[in-house]
């Protein structure tokens, strides 16, 4: 087992700016998959986009919805798990984080600052109604809406994660690291991918 160089700049925060710098011209480099558990104890994954990573913290930022069913689920049980597939790289990450949703109630200046680092298209999602309301058949999706401030349902999921399991399959054999954090300092192991 070896401490990683820095308790609070893992290994794999490293890594994972890389990964992500290296791929930075496919726009799905910045799509992960997160899974909660809903109600009844199953499994629900969806794809997210990665909007900010904070190295200094090891935080990992989405936008989303209070109205989607991942917020409920996460306000249930706050753990999950998210998986990021790099295929250029030919890298995984998966990871078991702590979510957090920050509001516009609970942080009305990060709300408004992540809200205006939006495309206009990607604002006037937020105003196309319910997510998962059945639609009429003849309706139309499309927002009329003014987009200068975030709607009291647009939010932010802060992910933390606690483990980190990172494979590289560029070369035989694969190389697998497995990283845990207790207390403030990350540990990371080697292992037989």
């Amino acid at each position: 087992m070896q401490k990683t160089p820095e308790a609070n700049y893992p290994e794999w925060m490293g890594k994972l700016k890389k990964s992500l710098q290296q791929t930075r011209g496919a726009p799905e480099s910045r799509y992960f998959q997160l899974a909660t558990c809903d109600f009844r104890g199953m499994p629900q994954v969806r794809t997210l986009v990665l909007r900010e990573l904070d190295s200094t913290s090891t935080i990992l930022y989405a936008f989303s919805d209070l109205r989607t069913e991942k917020i409920a689920e996460l306000r249930q049980c706050n753990d999950c798990a998210l998986c990021w597939y790099f295929a250029a790289n030919r890298e995984q990450y998966r990871m078991s984080c702590k979510a957090t949703v920050v509001t516009i109630q609970s942080d009305p200046n990060r709300l408004r600052a992540c809200w205006n680092t939006m495309s206009e298209q990607g604002k006037k999602q937020y105003f196309w109604g319910h997510p998962k309301a059945l639609l009429a058949d003849s309706q139309t999706i499309k927002s009329e809406a003014t987009t200068s401030e975030p709607p009291s349902h647009f939010c932010l999921i802060a992910l933390e994660p606690y483990e980190v399991d990172y494979l590289s399959l560029k070369a035989t054999p694969h190389h697998r690291m497995l990283h845990t954090k207790n207390n403030d300092e990350w540990v990371a192991r080697a292992v037989i991918p």
